[in-house]
């Protein structure tokens, strides 16, 4: 992963908007999230931003915590469980 990658950790209501506005404004995202289902819906079908004023499909980088691997510059921790860092 490139160190000039945006990983965001937790990928649902908070993350998920924030990872999909960034990627659709041209920054390098990569998203993490426990389940494997929702990070191969991001892969293959994007990730469905709906709101009051737009709505739109981004298709995303993901991946479940143990496919992680590198370190980045910019990280973003979302949801429930333990704090993570990125880097040391």
């Amino acid at each position: 992963m490139s160190d000039s990658t945006i990983l965001i950790w937790g990928a649902g209501a908070i993350g998920g908007v924030l990872g999909a506005y960034f990627a659709r404004a041209g920054h390098k995202v990569h998203m993490v999230d426990i389940v494997p289902e929702h990070v191969e819906a991001m892969r293959m079908t994007g990730l469905r931003i709906e709101g009051p004023v737009e709505e739109f499909t981004q298709i995303l980088p993901a991946s479940t915590p143990d496919e992680i691997a590198g370190a980045v510059r910019s990280c973003f921790s979302f949801g429930e469980g333990p704090p993570y860092r990125c880097s040391a």
